[in-house]
């Protein structure tokens, strides 16, 4: 009795091989789409107010009001706000806010407060504002406090 031919996909190892190699190529097309997504998301922006409270006799707070500007709601993020400046105590050293939504602009601004001990307007307190969404890239900037002021709006 002789053997008939077999067809391609009636070896096993062909088989085999074709499918490792769809499941190879579909893996790494779903990471490349993943990342060409992250890289096309708008980025948010936070913009920063500050006003410095407190009377002659006790430490002064600082009071920051952040907002972001974005084409639409942040969706599932954190908006964290820290500083290494010894002017601020420790435990208001890192601030830290999740959100499953937030709207832009000022209407829906997050009041952040640091108290003071020790204050020397002469000094800088540097502020690091990490904002992150699951829809934005996410968002690094330093903004620096000196004296009444942000030290981007002092004239010389």
């Amino acid at each position: 009795m002789s053997q008939s031919e077999k067809h391609w996909y009636q070896d096993g190892g062909v088989v085999l091989f074709i499918t490792a190699l769809c499941g190879i190529a579909l893996f790494v097309g779903l990471n490349i789409w993943k990342e060409i997504e992250e890289e096309n998301r708008p980025v948010a922006f936070t913009l920063l107010t500050g006003r410095l409270d407190g009377s002659l006799l006790t430490e002064p707070t600082l009071h920051i009001s952040v907002w972001h500007q974005f084409p639409g709601t942040l969706r599932n993020g954190t908006l964290t706000v820290t500083t290494d400046s010894s002017m601020v105590e420790k435990r208001a050293q890192f601030q830290i806010h999740s959100f499953e939504e937030w709207d832009p602009n000022r209407d829906a601004q997050i009041e952040l407060t640091f108290q003071l001990h020790d204050f020397d307007p002469q000094q800088e307190i540097p502020l690091t504002v990490r904002l992150e969404g699951k829809n934005s890239q996410p968002y690094r900037h330093r903004f620096v406090w000196l004296g009444n002021d942000w030290k981007s709006n002092q004239v010389e």
